[in-house]
């Protein structure tokens, strides 16, 4: 019975030979080009090297451009060996060999996906009607293969590994070049979408569920493409609420927080890089004053919020980083959207205080919770608490400031006047009061 399955599963077309192991391919190599070199002609070659040749063509895989495909006539001889010699197993094999290498930029490639469709229709095999019908299906051996296969996927309801295993890109091809030009056409259209608002978060979604597999990128060398898809529509424009949360957590979670991992972020133009900055920026505000709902006074944040907000909507706020107290900590678990740190108990610190720790132009700052100050520390000195650690004491948060303001005369505008002048003189940065003391804040 066993051996039934396993003939079965062979004659159908879904148990693909392996490719020849690198020595095989290197004498296969070798002989086709002796051969061609001495007779332009393939008539002297052995069947061995022959039945090899699709994975020949194309090996190594990492080095374009010692491809013995890159000669077009020695290409096209094969081809008509292959027409003459029809065996469906060298069909496949160019096939699968064609999909995983995709060559679009060769003098070869049109006449090895049009002799490949012919082949499909000509050589009558349960293997060969097998992938003609997934040809037919996804369009892979169509010009534009990478693009239909991509906008086809928006229209199915199968899990990824389903479409791709019905497409016939697994058993060796889930890294295939196919499959990431395919990816690359995917985010060329998930970001023209979001250029022109017309992406949803249901369609984002759905991307994501494309480029995720195990918890990483199915394609790691796709990282910086897919940063610059779902970010670059976005750097002159904010984006809906629901798919800026979205973005968010999925980048974080592929490709690193860049606050925390900024080396993961190589190759990421800046520009791009700070469109994801800037909304963790202005998580880690509304986290912190989330928290603030729930543990401290109206009186204690209300204004704080409006001074604090005053400054995110200038852009003026170059990092964020909350600190959270054991209270705190255990009230927001699991609801974070930008990531905390731990506020370590002690002398002054008491299990429901929180702080803020931001970065303005140089100038880094420390907002307190409850009837805790702000401090600030100028560009230079040595004791400005670092942002991004695990954990602070009461000490690395108060130490060798610059200011110390507390919060009396909020509602006259009185210890935000302070804060802000020092703002300004340390970089030249204005935000009037008008701006963080408007009316309908002075109301509540």
């Amino acid at each position: 019975m066993r051996w039934a399955a396993a003939e079965v599963a062979r004659r159908l077309g879904d148990l693909e030979s392996k490719i020849p192991p690198t020595y095989e391919l290197d004498e296969t190599v070798r002989r086709l080009a002796a051969a061609w070199k001495e007779s332009r002609a393939l008539r002297d070659v052995e069947p061995r090297h022959l039945r090899r040749a699709p994975w020949a063509f194309f090996h190594p895989k990492d080095r374009p451009e010692g491809w013995l495909g890159r000669d077009d006539a020695l290409v096209r001889a094969w081809l008509r060996w292959l027409a003459d010699e029809g065996r469906a197993r060298s069909v496949v094999a160019m096939l699968r060999a064609f999909l995983d290498a995709y060559p679009a930029g060769l003098e070869s490639f049109d006449a090895i996906r049009q002799a490949v469709q012919q082949r499909l229709r000509a050589v009558e095999s349960p293997r060969t009607v097998r992938w003609q019908e997934r040809c037919d299906r996804f369009g892979l051996l169509e010009r534009d293969g990478p693009e239909r296969f991509a906008k086809l996927w928006f229209d199915v309801e199968v899990d990824c590994e389903t479409y791709l295993n019905d497409a016939g890109l697994s058993g060796g091809l889930e890294s295939s070049v196919f499959l990431r030009r395919a990816s690359e056409e995917l985010l060329r259209g998930v970001e023209s979408d979001l250029q022109r608002h017309r992406s949803s978060a249901t369609a984002c979604a759905r991307a994501f569920v494309w480029l995720e597999r195990d918890r990483q990128l199915r394609l790691p060398e796709l990282k910086v493409p897919v940063a610059q898809a779902f970010l670059r529509p976005f750097v002159e424009q904010a984006p809906p609420t629901a798919i800026k949360e979205q973005v968010q957590a999925f980048l974080c979670r592929m490709v690193g927080d860049p606050r925390i991992n900024r080396p993961r972020w190589n190759g990421v133009p800046d520009e791009i890089r700070n469109v994801l900055l800037r909304w963790l920026v202005g998580a880690s505000l509304d986290d912190f004053f989330r928290v603030l709902d729930q543990t401290a006074l109206d009186k204690h944040w209300r204004y704080r919020k409006a001074f604090w907000t005053a400054y995110l909507e200038r852009e003026a706020i170059d990092d964020a980083w909350v600190v959270l107290g054991p209270d705190a900590a255990r009230i927001v678990r699991g609801g974070f959207n930008a990531g905390a740190a731990k506020l370590v108990r002690g002398y002054g610190v008491e299990a429901n205080h929180s702080v803020l720790l931001m970065r303005i132009r140089g100038v880094t700052i420390a907002e307190w919770s409850h009837n805790g100050r702000c401090r600030c520390w100028v560009r230079g000195n040595k004791h400005a608490p670092k942002l991004y650690e695990t954990e602070y004491t009461r000490s690395e948060l108060t130490e060798g400031s610059d200011v110390q303001q507390t919060h009396h005369g909020a509602e006259k505008g009185t210890w935000q006047k302070s804060v802000a002048e020092f703002i300004e003189t340390a970089t030249r940065l204005r935000v009037s009061s008008a701006s963080y003391m408007p009316r309908n804040w002075r109301r509540r």
